[in-house]
C-alpha cells in the first residue's frame, strides 16, 4: 500500500540515512516511499532512487513517473493453466517455469 511504502521508507531512512536506492515490492508501495522521501525535503532521483515493480498505470502518471519491473501476467496464467490441466489428467506438472520480465526505465531512477 501507499501507507506501507512510506512507512517502511521512513523506518529505512531512520536506520540508515545514507541509503542512496529504494526498490519497493509493488509501484504503490514506491508511490509511498516517494511521499517519504519528498517530506524529508529530500528529491527522486537526484538523491535517492525509487523503483517498483508491476508497471501499473500509477507508476506512469505520477512524478517523477517510477522505473518499474514489467511482468507478463498472460504468460503466466497460461503457464498456470497448462499446469493444472497436466495435474488434473493425471500427469506429472513436469517442470519449472521462468517467466519472462522487462524493465521499464522511468524518471525516479535518471539521476
Amino acid at each position: 500500500s501507499v501507507e506501507g511504502g512510506y512507512a517502511g521508507a521512513e523506518m529505512l531512512l531512520r536506520a540508515h540515512g545514507d541509503t542512496n536506492a529504494i526498490v519497493c515490492t509493488t509501484d504503490r508501495t514506491a508511490v509511498g516511499a516517494i511521499k517519504y522521501i519528498r517530506n524529508l525535503g529530500l528529491r527522486v532521483p537526484t538523491d535517492i532512487i525509487v523503483t517498483g515493480q508491476g508497471d501499473s498505470i500509477l507508476a506512469r502518471n505520477i512524478t517523477p513517473s517510477i522505473t518499474s519491473l514489467q511482468y507478463y501476467y498472460e504468460e503466466c496464467g497460461r503457464e498456470s493453466v497448462e499446469m493444472m490441466m497436466r495435474i488434473i489428467n493425471g500427469e506429472e506438472a513436469g517442470k519449472n517455469v521462468k517467466l519472462s520480465y522487462s524493465l521499464i526505465e522511468r524518471e525516479s531512477t535518471r539521476v
